[in-house]
């Protein structure tokens, strides 16, 4: 027998906290008891138009004209291909809803009956929503009894705990009365639809491959989503953990631990049947809202911008909810972009989303707070993109990657262009700079006419084609080159065997490029991107220093490397007698100059990633540690040394000065720091993510 739970599995961890939301938007109204027995007319029009065109084939226009009050006619609704013993359930409940109209309007007054939609295009539309894809082929309420009878599930049930809401704040006995009266008819009907699913809980609903207790769960997490108040709705089959008294999992009858009803207040319900989750925006079985006094207040103060929950259940595809544990959401409503797994406390959506996809974060209520790219591998669960606030006021970017990179790609263009990048003495710099222009993941440094793309998320390999593009409509761009991170991408879950630094053959390998009115040979077989702008505004600061050196010798283990540097001093004219360059390791040439007692002015040391995570940094510390030590000696006194790491451990730890210290120490002498910096100012970083600062450059003078 297949598992009754394996569609809702998501679904079931969101409910056993059976915990309901204290937000604002789930607290009672203030209304009159007429305004709120006029409020539940609406949902009665639509039961009673449902079943009495799904059972007859014709509505109330037929059969009690007046209480129509003059409202248009529903669209679709027809006539269901119902076995007999279901018409005439559904005949009797039709009528049932004809006297309810009844009763409200003879004691209280009636309103105008709403347009509403019971097209099968808007089941369709729910339904693809609650199994989180589109049904193939589209489902139809009307196509037999099974199909109607879900469809039914999503009525009744709404009106029931509506009225259990409404109760407590009426004034009046008659409106108690009234109201009790109609409860008790309504919790009836949407038992004996509830008794009729559970009958064929496990039947197949063809051509769908899933069971009808599943879809059930679904259309109940979808109401539960859309109302935005927690746990107030459950399918006909549940976990023992959440039957009644933990001892059954059939779940006929909804109701909490104590088996008590659950209610919701008129802005939960609107939210519901809009299908919008917004009390503010119609649609679903309101095209145009609901009518009285308390749906259209709300029509008439809908605010300027859509939350975000509402764009995202217009999403075509449908979103799914990234929820976070508590305590833990307040450090991603500050602006930290990487939420991290330890973070999650799960994930609803069906079917679950997948590495790439854009889903929402919420808090443990699970009201959205953000929106971001998810990575079902990745330590980093989701990069978010953007925050509640930003998305609602800018909604055109909102859940939508390809314009949001559009944006943020324009605004990090400005922002160079502010810093002067690129100018008539420089070309070469960092155009997006990962969490600091807010595309994580993604950096891509400009060299003249070329842009060298790093990806070293899969959300930039998803998006690869749009990014190229937007790239491509820069002014002076003329080839893109792309180059994975392929031990980062590793980590993101990518087979990286299917990963290749991909260009277009008309892709120059080497390019030339001015810094400061230095031109360099850049050539794209070197590290990361070819050339280390980030250094900059450093070489341009020692320059001013060491402008006049009459010697000067460069270190490195890579031939390549020295090559380079060669045709560089040939490139820029200058006196190939006074610099040269050597290659060795540089602890092995420090310690042979030191037995032949040479020194120098100024030193500079850069050595490579001794600390590429923070668990290396402990042994980190001693490289450096000695490292600094021999090129302290190495230098004469009152000399200078430039000494760098750009190790992101090493930076964040503020580790590098104590270490620099414990060097001046081993070696004899004593430092004092001149200067400290970092990465020049096209590489931003996002104080809400200090994990972007990587690079440390301290000048000190020895002694």
């Amino acid at each position: 027998m297949r598992n009754p739970f394996a569609f809702s599995s998501f679904f079931f961890l969101l409910l056993l906290s059976h915990k309901v939301s204290c937000d604002s938007r789930c607290e009672p109204i203030v209304a009159s008891d007429v305004d709120r027995v006029q409020f539940a007319m609406n949902l009665e029009f639509l039961e009673a138009e449902f079943f009495l065109r799904g059972s007859l084939g014709q509505g109330l226009d037929s059969i009690a004209p007046y209480l129509a009050q003059g409202g248009p006619p529903p669209v679709g609704g027809e006539k269901a291909k119902l076995e007999p013993i279901t018409r005439r359930i559904i005949e009797e409940f039709g009528y049932q809803e004809v006297g309810h109209l009844r009763a409200i309007y003879t004691r209280v007054g009636g309103i105008q009956r709403p347009l509403l939609n019971l097209s099968a295009q808007n089941f369709e539309t729910i339904f693809d929503l609650a199994v989180g894809h589109k049904l193939q082929p589209p489902f139809d309420p009307y196509r037999n009894t099974v199909n109607f009878l879900l469809a039914s599930y999503l009525i009744p049930y709404v009106g029931l705990v509506g009225y259990v809401g409404t109760i407590p704040f009426l004034e009046s006995y008659n409106s108690k009365s009234l109201v009790a009266s109609l409860l008790g008819v309504e919790s009836g009907q949407d038992a004996v639809l509830r008794t009729l699913l559970y009958e064929r809980a496990d039947e197949k609903v063809e051509p769908y491959d899933m069971t009808v207790a599943e879809f059930t769960s679904g259309l109940s997490m979808l109401r539960n989503a859309l109302a935005m108040c927690g746990l107030k709705d459950e399918g006909i089959m549940v976990p023992k953990e959440l039957g009644a008294e933990n001892r059954t999992t059939s779940n006929v009858l909804s109701a909490d631990t104590y088996s008590l009803s659950y209610s919701r207040t008129p802005p939960e319900i609107l939210r519901i049947v809009y299908g919008s989750g917004s009390e503010y925006k119609p649609g679903g079985f309101y095209p145009d809202g609901g009518n009285g006094r308390i749906a259209r207040s709300y029509l008439k103060n809908a605010p300027a911008t859509a939350a975000l929950q509402e764009l995202a259940f217009a999403h075509s595809s449908g979103v799914a909810r990234v929820v976070l544990k508590k305590g833990k959401t307040q450090l991603f409503k500050d602006g930290s972009p990487m939420v991290y797994s330890g973070a999650v406390d799960r994930i609803i959506g069906r079917p679950p989303p997948r590495t790439g996809d854009v889903v929402m974060v919420a808090d443990g209520t699970e009201k959205p707070i953000g929106w971001g790219l998810y990575n079902s591998v990745s330590m980093f669960c989701v990069r978010l993109m953007q925050l509640e606030e930003e998305a609602t006021g800018n909604p055109s970017c909102a859940l939508n990657m390809e314009k949001l990179l559009e944006k943020r790609i324009e605004a990090a263009i400005e922002l160079r262009e502010s810093l002067g990048l690129p100018s008539v003495n420089t070309n070469a710099y960092r155009l997006i700079n990962s969490e600091g222009d807010r595309l994580s993941g993604l950096i891509v440094d400009v060299f003249g006419d070329l842009a060298v793309v790093a990806s070293s998320a899969a959300w930039v390999e998803k998006y690869r084609t749009e990014i190229e593009a937007c790239i491509c409509k820069i002014a002076g761009i003329n080839h893109i080159s792309w180059r994975p991170s392929v031990e980062m991408l590793k980590e993101e879950g990518l087979d990286v065997s299917k990963l290749q630094e991909m260009q277009p053959s008309t892709c120059p390998k080497r390019t030339k490029v001015l810094e400061n009115g230095i031109a360099y040979v850049v050539s794209l077989d070197g590290q990361k991107t070819g050339f280390y702008a980030d250094q900059r505004e450093n070489r341009q600061f020692i320059s001013t220093l060491g402008g006049g050196a009459v010697d000067v010798l460069g270190i490195d283990t890579s031939l390549p490397a020295l090559e380079l540097a060669q045709e560089n001093i040939a490139l820029n004219g200058l006196h190939p007698a006074r610099i040269s360059f050597l290659k060795e390791d540089a602890t092995v040439f420090m310690k042979s100059a030191l037995l032949r007692n040479e020194s120098w002015d100024i030193v500079i040391l850069d050595p490579p990633k001794l600390a590429p995570k923070r668990k290396a940094l402990k042994s980190a510390l001693g490289m450096y540690r000695n490292l600094n030590s021999l090129a302290m000696r190495l230098t004469k006194k009152g000399g200078l040394l430039m000494t760098c790491s750009c190790s992101g451990a090493m930076t964040q730890s503020g580790m590098f000065i104590k270490t620099l210290q414990g060097a001046a120490s081993a070696a004899g002498r004593r430092a004092t720091v001149l200067r400290q910096s970092g990465a020049g100012c096209d590489h931003p970083i996002d104080p809400s993510y200090p994990e972007g600062e990587y690079l440390s450059n301290i000048l000190v003078r020895v002694l």
